[in-house]
């Protein structure tokens, strides 16, 4: 008979609970994120909308998928870094830059842009 005791189905079950925890979790919270961003997007329309925009773009996508390919010891490909980083970054600009995003949210550079002292 062995002297080592094997483990029971407890440990099994609470190591799978915990992977997919890790698993889940971050999609989840990603998804939150989401649905707060689109709210302060059309339901807010103040200035700070356009900043918590910004902020959630970048949780939702490169920070979500880097903790998760740490956690579970992946490398991330060439390709899905430049789409992670490359629709954070282009979304970022648009908000930054683009003068209907100005207008609406009421931003100072919009106010300046409606008083014809920017374009």
């Amino acid at each position: 008979r062995d002297l080592v005791r094997s483990r029971g189905l407890g440990d099994v079950y609470k190591r799978q609970m915990q992977a997919a925890f890790v698993a889940v979790v971050p999609g989840l919270v990603s998804i939150i994120i989401g649905v707060w961003v689109i709210w302060q997007i059309a339901a807010k329309r103040s200035p700070n909308a356009v900043a918590f925009a910004v902020v959630g773009v970048w949780l939702m996508g490169p920070c979500v998928a880097m903790l998760q390919s740490w956690y579970f010891g992946l490398a991330l490909t060439e390709l899905s870094l430049i789409q992670l980083f490359g629709w954070s970054i282009g979304w970022s600009l648009y908000f930054a830059l683009s003068p209907r995003v100005a207008l609406t949210y009421g931003t100072p550079r919009g106010k300046r842009i409606a008083e014809g002292l920017e374009m």
